[in-house]
């Protein structure tokens, strides 16, 4: 291969890298709106069109290597740079719409100024040439203009006049105003020159394959990455479709859908829903990111139980749903009982120990129902029946649930206006010093009285309103109402009796339960040491240093902390000291069986040892009888409360009584 040959390789592989690059910097420019990569597109233009037109030249033997590389032949390449600078910048600061003469002016700027960088560069290189004016020339000139009006016109696009294109488009006017420009250069050359027009030509067509070559290669590249990266975005919008984002479980639209087939299909199936426990209560002790990592953990711990037919879903919040085609009820039962006692094991996650239950409940296709609405709400009214006989068991849709969840959900709704329409009442039960046979004070029970389903048992609306969050406002409600009256029973007889209220779980974790009883002793003129609250066993399960420290408000204020039902849960040796609890309340399950059960009455006996040594008071719940009262003295029991004394009373027969001297 001769020097001549090589170089002139060289050109055109110069010719086609500018020419990729106006593509390259199009494209950005059309996804992106750079404004550095537009500027670099009338750069990469100029050249292209330079090494194009020089490359003609030297392959016609019109310039020698040292001639193309003269001032003379390097200088056009920067007219023509300058040329497509000030075009561009021009057409980008002009106003759509109500400037297209101004385009056309452009236009027609663009094809003179680049015939008369080529005259003058052919002038200069070829000293002989002459100017003839032919209708090639005319046709190269105005062909030009009108190539390049029409690309102002699809640029305004771009200029955001019109609707915007694809940006293929884009790439092809910039291919179509690149080679018009190139072709119509070599049109002018040959008519100020005397080479054969068949040469021409086929030069031309040449370069016109190579381009279009590079064109198609180019956009079939870049489409099929465009397509690659649709596919897998539509690929992943389908599975958030139908998939939980946190767990990665099918979501309520994909369990639809599967059951709408089953029943369509008339397969037995069997659906089962099921609620964490308290769920509430993790958020917002431990944050949601807690509550987060549990789901995910509740999920797998779920799924280990699972046949692979069966398909688990989350429905959303805590609420998981299980479905399993089979016909055999021992399947559905064996898998109910599996699932709830698979998470009774503690759950650790950043050092926190978490105890997490569930309740499950179960409908079945075509038994308990025919449709899917019908389906989904037996599930969950199985579901509910769970929680409401006490969480962490599981329970079969049958037909006499629906006549007690009807009941709950009245109860609930009922509940909210209950104090408003003065349903609430509260008793009180006496409290007496054992060796002296003293009345010592009472404890506050909410008693609610529905005008129409009569007297609801606290053990089936307490718990309600715990579900509800309605556990705060009653809560503050009898606190207010057991001040108030012991107070004015206090002022009237001059006597000093303390009262007890209970106050939940959820109350105690909260700050706001310090403003409560600040507001009740204020309002009241209650002695803050003549107000204890009670709070159950299940408070050791809660994050001890923030209950400790809302303890400790409460006592600086001079109220007393006592724990209710002691025996029954969770406690140890240690939760007695880190609580500092001034009083136990001995659960009347062991008080009922003293003097009949030996492991009941030693058990009794080291709970009130125990608790002196501590400095701590006990008191005994549930005393009925003699017997009882007289082993509790003899164990050295503080007070006791019970049957025995007295049951819970309205405020008037407590004044009543204390009037004629008969509960003292």
């Amino acid at each position: 291969m001769g020097q001549a040959e090589l170089f002139v390789y060289v050109l055109i592989l110069l010719s086609m890298f500018f020419f990729y690059l106006v593509f390259e910097n199009s494209k950005r420019f059309a996804l992106e709106g750079n404004m550095e990569n537009k500027l670099w597109i009338p750069v990469f233009a100029g050249v292209y069109l330079w090494t194009l037109l020089y490359t003609f030249l030297y392959i016609n033997k019109l310039v020698t290597t040292r001639q193309y590389l003269s001032w003379p032949s390097m200088l056009p390449m920067f007219l023509f740079i300058v040329m497509y600078i000030i075009a561009y910048k021009s057409f980008f600061k002009v106003a759509p719409f109500n400037r297209l003469r101004y385009y056309l002016g452009v236009s027609v700027y663009m094809s003179f100024a680049k015939s008369a960088i080529v005259w003058w560069s052919l002038h200069k290189l070829i000293p002989g040439v002459t100017l003839h004016v032919s209708h090639i020339l005319l046709g190269g000139i105005l062909v030009g203009a009108g190539i390049f009006f029409t690309v102002c016109l699809i640029q305004l696009f771009y200029a955001g006049a019109l609707e915007v294109p694809s940006p293929w488009l884009l790439l092809l006017t910039c291919f179509t105003v690149c080679y018009v420009f190139a072709i119509s250069c070599l049109e002018f050359v040959q008519g100020v020159t005397t080479v054969e027009s068949t040469s021409l030509y086929v030069g031309e067509a040449m370069s016109l394959f190579v381009l279009l070559a590079i064109t198609v290669l180019y956009l079939e590249k870049y489409h099929k990455k465009e397509r690659e990266k649709l596919s897998k975005v539509n690929e992943y919008l389908d599975y958030l479709a139908y998939h939980d984002t946190l767990t990665r479980l099918p979501n309520r639209r994909k369990i639809m859908e599967v059951m709408a087939a089953y029943i369509q299909k008339n397969t037995p199936f069997g659906v089962y829903f099921i609620d964490l426990d308290n769920f509430k209560d993790v958020n917002d002790l431990w944050g949601h990111d807690i509550g987060d990592e549990l789901l995910q953990r509740v999920a797998c711990e779920l799924k280990k139980h699972l046949r692979p037919t069966d398909i688990i879903g989350r429905l959303g919040g805590d609420e998981f749903i299980i479905l399993r085609t089979d016909t055999l009820e021992d399947s559905f039962i064996y898998l109910g009982n599996r699932l709830v006692d698979g998470v009774t094991e503690p759950i650790t996650i950043r050092n926190y120990q978490l105890q997490v239950t569930v309740s499950a409940g179960l409908a079945r296709f075509p038994q308990d129902a025919s449709d899917l609405r019908q389906l989904m709400k037996k599930a969950d009214i199985a579901m509910y029946e769970s929680k409401a006989r006490g969480r962490n068991i599981f329970c079969c849709y049958s037909a006499d649930l629906d006549e007690h969840v009807t009941r709950t959900m009245r109860l609930k709704e009922d509940l909210k206006k209950a104090a408003m329409k003065g349903q609430l009442s509260v008793h009180y039960q006496p409290k007496f010093q054992i060796d002296k046979r003293k009345l010592e004070g009472f404890e506050a029970l909410m008693r609610w009285n529905h005008p129409e389903l009569g007297v609801i048992a606290p053990a089936e609306f307490i718990p309600l309103a715990e579900e509800t969050g309605l556990i705060h406002e009653l809560g503050a409600w009898i606190l207010q109402e057991a001040c108030t009256q012991i107070a004015a029973l206090n002022r009237q007889l001059e006597e000093r009796f303390y009262i007890a209220v209970n106050f939940s779980v959820k109350q105690t974790r909260e700050e706001r339960i310090i403003r409560v009883v600040q507001q009740a002793l204020a309002t009241s003129g209650l002695p803050a040491e003549l107000l204890e609250i009670e709070v159950t066993e299940s408070i050791v399960m809660e994050d001890a240093q923030r209950v400790n420290g809302i303890f400790a408000k409460l006592r600086a204020l001079g109220v007393s902390i006592s724990m209710d039902d002691f025996g029954t849960g969770y406690n140890s040796f240690s939760h007695l000291k880190q609580f500092r609890f001034q009083r136990l309340k001995i659960d009347r399950g062991f008080v009922q069986h003293l003097g009949e059960d030996s492991h009941d009455t030693a058990i009794v006996a080291a709970i009130i040892s125990m608790a002196h040594q501590l400095g701590i008071k006990i008191t005994a719940e549930g005393v009925e009888t003699q017997d009882q009262l007289h082993i509790l003295q003899e164990m050295g029991c503080d007070d006791a409360q019970g049957y025995y004394f007295s049951k819970p009373l309205p405020l008037e027969t407590i004044q009543q009584l204390l009037l004629q001297k008969q509960l003292v």
